[in-house]
């Protein structure tokens, strides 16, 4: 079921991107054994941002509580407005454990 998300999640945000910034390439989705990556341009960052796009997206993990979800979107939030702000950077969120029922969502980005 968590691939479904993790797929939606990209294609979501790749079809914000396309929206936004018609040369924007597709979002880059790595599995591993132990996660799934999810890597963001920053055209895409920015659609995710100005879609406003992450409270939708932080509520995807099922085993998360209402809070952690809440607090997941902000984060997806915040920091696809920073990826977005630096042509240079890239956003990443990496989906760690067994995909039906994450251990955890880490967000970041670098410049």
């Amino acid at each position: 079921m968590i691939r479904v998300h993790t797929a939606l999640l990209a294609c979501a945000a790749t079809a914000c991107a396309v929206a936004a910034a018609p040369a924007a390439q597709a979002a880059v989705l790595i599995d591993s054994p132990t996660s799934t990556t999810v890597i963001l341009t920053p055209a895409e960052a920015s659609a995710l941002s100005v879609g406003n796009i992450g409270g939708i997206l932080g509520q995807l993990p099922p085993t998360f509580t209402p809070e952690a979800k809440t607090s997941l979107g902000h984060t997806l939030t915040r920091l696809a407005g920073q990826a977005a702000a630096d042509q240079h950077s890239t956003m990443i969120i990496v989906i760690e454990g067994p995909l039906t029922g994450p251990t955890a969502v880490s967000v970041g980005v670098l410049s």
